[in-house]
């Protein structure tokens, strides 16, 4: 089943955040951003010529990760949950931080994903 997100932000800025980040956004328009979003369906169409349904999912909230630890964190739950949904292996989280420890490596300099 296709699934795709409605245009649209919360209308509410308080569950919107991503106005927080709009200069950032314009001055480095390359630049990846990450953010944690909540999200439920908003409707369900059905092609009736090919019976095959298309989910809408509408962000309820949005919130940009700013702090440069937490965009650590949230690059690795990124990296698990690719993994979790492909069956590509990544290394283990204690494994991965060790050798990000060792190496002082920064993962969002190596992250395509």
């Amino acid at each position: 089943m296709p699934a795709k997100f409605s245009s649209s932000l919360p209308a509410d800025r308080s569950f919107n955040g991503m106005h927080a980040i709009a200069e950032d956004m314009t001055s480095e328009p390359r630049a990846m951003h990450y953010a944690i979003v909540a999200f439920d369906t908003k409707d369900i169409r059905l092609n009736t010529d090919t019976d095959e349904a298309t989910a809408t999912a509408r962000i309820r909230r949005i919130e940009p990760i700013e702090r440069h630890d937490d965009r650590r964190e949230v690059q690795r739950i990124l990296r698990r949950a690719y993994e979790d949904r492909t069956g590509e292996t990544v290394l283990p989280y204690d494994l991965e931080n060790e050798l990000h420890d060792a190496f002082h490596s920064d993962p969002e300099d190596n992250d395509h994903k």
